[in-house]
């Protein structure tokens, strides 16, 4: 049997510390099943934090590098030194498998920034496996360097996300007028519901939200972890466009953190968007009373959803200006008024008579 002396003379090295530590394979272990696991699991409460699905994006390159050195130290010893090519080849085949599973997933979020922390934890975990004594110093240096300038997205959109959210802190009681691109890491799309900053029906601003629900199932709009305490004010306040001919029916959701899994321990209510401008309004104290088993945190609000259940047909709405306030429009139960200065939205007549 070769030694470790007759290997490195052959010019046929083992990767670095390969088999000498068992214990020190166990931690690259057990991130390399979270890398494998954990995308591939609904955990939705996640979402409610921007910040935190940022860092979540942040873990790929160090999920992928475990990855690597674990299938690196688990290959065959004779195999070297193609264990530092072929490990972290494997590792980032196995990653975008991953996020060609999440497409398909209810609950997945692939992107390709999750492809380039994937890449970028390959090429750390190539530098990583790359035998000491290996002739080309360079090489070592130039994989570091680029898998460190593949993981500088995601450390940006890390930063971006804090600084967002310490934006949408300071900006409360508004809680959308959409003129900042940042503030749609927030706003989550459900069910195959599109949105897009515009300048069109703008109420507050220069910009409004477009939202387009499908015609079939069940869609949603998600502002997660509304910033502040909702408990001071006395009114939700909108501004709602309906480009279309007929009314749509748009439930409104608003859930706190005590039970916010419950769907029968929360408020939701059916708003009829009619055609044209709105102001939407809703007490808060309508909100509060929601659950109707008990009171609901209004200091403590964990998510504001707008939900479009089946349509028939693609349906459009413009949002902007929605924060809470003082009595606006004093209102007793949750509405819709026509906006100021304008006249009364046009009826749903229905469909038009046969000929």
């Amino acid at each position: 049997m070769a030694t470790p002396r007759d290997r490195r003379e052959a010019g046929i090295t083992a990767p670095r510390e390969s088999g000498r530590r068992p214990l020190a394979l166990v931690p690259f272990l057990l991130l390399a099943v979270a890398s494998v696991v954990l995308p591939l699991l609904p955990y939705p409460w996640i979402d409610a934090f921007p910040v935190a699905v940022a860092t979540v994006n942040l873990m790929h390159p160090v999920l992928a590098l475990a990855l690597a050195v674990a299938i690196g130290r688990l290959l065959p010893a004779r195999w070297a030194p193609a264990h530092a090519w072929a490990a972290p080849l494997a590792s980032f085949c196995l990653m975008a498998g991953v996020e060609a599973v999440q497409r398909i997933a209810p609950w997945g979020d692939p992107s390709l920034l999750d492809l380039l922390g994937d890449a970028a934890g390959a090429l750390l975990g190539c530098a990583w496996l790359l035998p000491r004594d290996w002739p080309w110093r360079g090489v070592r240096g130039g994989l570091l360097a680029l898998g460190l300038a593949l993981a500088l997205p995601a450390a940006f959109e890390v930063a971006s996300a804090v600084l967002s959210e310490s934006r949408r802190s300071a900006r409360f009681p508004l809680l959308g007028d959409f003129e900042d691109d940042g503030e749609l890491r927030a706003w989550r799309s459900r069910g195959g519901t599109s949105i897009a900053p515009c300048r069109d029906h703008a109420t507050h601003g220069g910009r409004a939200l477009s939202i387009t629900f499908p015609a079939d199932g069940r869609s949603a709009l998600v502002l997660n972890s509304p910033p502040g305490d909702w408990s001071r004010y006395r009114e939700l306040v909108a501004g709602l466009f309906n480009p279309g001919e007929r009314t749509v029916v748009v439930r409104l959701r608003v859930a706190d953190w005590v039970r916010w899994r419950d769907p029968s321990d929360r408020f939701e209510v059916d708003l009829e968007v009619p055609p044209g401008s709105s102001r939407l309004c809703v007490p808060l104290q309508a909100v509060a009373e929601g659950p109707g088993t008990r009171r609901l945190d209004l200091s403590s609000v964990q998510a504001l959803v707008f939900l479009v259940d089946r349509p028939g047909s693609p349906v459009r709405l413009y949002l902007d200006d929605l924060r809470v306030a003082e009595a606006v429009a004093g209102c007793r139960e949750p509405v819709l008024l026509p906006w100021p200065g304008e006249a009364s939205p046009r009826p749903d007549l229905g469909p038009p008579p046969p000929p």
